[in-house]
Formats: C-alpha cells, structure tokens, sequence
C-alpha cells in the first residue's frame, strides 16, 4: 500500500480518501521509481496510518509491510533518542574541547575562591569585633567588682556575675570563630594548591608567581592589621 501522488496531484482534501490510495501492483516501474520514500518519522508514521487504514484482517502480506513499517519508525525513533542522550559525539568533532573544559573549571575556581575568601574576611572581622567586645566586658566587670566590695554599685549596672557570664560567652563565640577562620584558610590552601596542579596540567599557560603564596601573603597582611586594631582597642 501507498499513498499515491501521482493520481491525485492537487487533492481538495488534504486527508485521504479512497481514491488516494493505490496498490503497489498497480504502478508501473516508472512510477514506482518516482515514489516518494519516507526520510523522517511523521512521514513514516504517516505511510503507517495510510496502510493500517486499508489491511484486511486475513491479509499476512500487509501486516507483515505493516510491521516493517512500524519498525523502522521505531528504529529512528529510538536513535533520535540515543543521539539526544549522548553529551559527547563519539564520532567528529567535540561539541566541547579540552579548553572550553579547562576554561570552565577555572572560572569555577575562581567563583569559589572568591567566595571563600569572602567568608574569611567576614570571619576575620568577627573575630576582631568579638575580642574588643570581650575586652571591654572584662573591663566593665572589674569596675563592678570594686563597685561591689564598696557597696556603691549603681541600680542600672549589671552585677558582675552576669558580665561573668557574657565574658564565657563571648570566649565560646570567639573560639567558634576562629575555628572557622582556620577552616576557611585551609581551603584557600587547598584551592591554590589545585589551581597551580591544574596550572601544570594545561599547555601554554603559565602563571607569575605562584597564587598558594600569594594567598599566604594576603593572610599575613590582615593577620597584621588585626592585631594592630586589637592592640589600638586594648
């Protein structure tokens, strides 16, 4: 069974009818060589509904075109599939190369290093906030101490066992920040170190100075300015 164009050239209805459809023993070989082949799935599927609208229910020979039919719709349909899953051609060129992988592993090191460095900075600074806050307590406690042996101790002061307290409890906080800060300088460490492996790995890219050392003399700097603003608050 097919769908013939050839006697029916410009149809006033563009579904088919009785009169577009023709056995193939009735063509000549002429006509048969000027058939149109299906190239893509609807046009396959399409000669499908052509041929499943006219089987007889006893005819092998149709059904088994039928099947052949249905295979090979299947068959494109099931390598468009494996053709959309497959990221990387296994044959022909690479829809991604070695430097658009090296490039985009580098601007993910960068954005992570950027934000690690951030989140040092931020822990650094809590750690210089909490320090001159525990400082000042420390200082306000004492006072009240000697306001309290002499029984002159304001209402509105606070006792000195609740400065006590919030001295514990800035010592507890200031530990926790610093543990932070250690562990954000580590992955820095680590981050440079990666960088300069993949540094070594890539061809015909080379880095002035090494970024590992440049990481240590920025901590070296602020490790400096802070204990310069906690000798200035003490």
């Amino acid at each position: 069974m097919y769908k013939s164009t050839l006697c029916n050239p410009t149809p006033t209805n563009p579904h088919s009818t009785e009169s577009d459809i023709k056995l193939l023993s009735s063509f000549s070989s002429q006509q048969i060589d000027s058939l149109h082949i299906p190239q893509n799935r609807v046009e396959i599927e399409q000669q499908e509904l052509i041929a499943l609208a006219t089987l007889t229910k006893n005819n092998s020979i149709e059904w088994g075109l039928k099947r052949i039919v249905s295979n090979l719709a299947l068959a494109d349909i099931q390598h468009k599939r494996g053709v959309n899953r497959t990221r990387i051609p296994t044959s022909g060129k690479a829809w991604v190369d070695h430097e658009d992988i090296a490039r985009f592993f580098e601007s993910q090191s960068i954005e992570e290093r950027k934000a690690t460095q951030m989140k040092y900075h931020h822990a650094t600074n809590l750690v210089t906030v909490r320090c001159k806050k525990l400082a000042e307590c420390t200082h306000k406690r004492k006072e009240t101490e000697d306001l309290e042996e002499e029984g002159k101790l304001p209402k509105h002061r606070k006792p000195s066992a609740t400065l006590r307290e919030e001295e514990t409890r800035l010592t507890k906080l200031i530990l926790e920040a610093q543990q932070k800060v250690e562990k954000f300088e580590k992955h820095l460490q680590d981050l440079a170190s990666d960088m300069v492996g993949e540094s070594q790995g890539l061809e015909g890219e080379n880095f002035v100075g090494s970024p590992e050392e440049e990481i240590t003399s920025e901590f070296d700097e602020e490790q400096e300015e802070n204990l310069e603003e906690g000798a200035g608050a003490e």
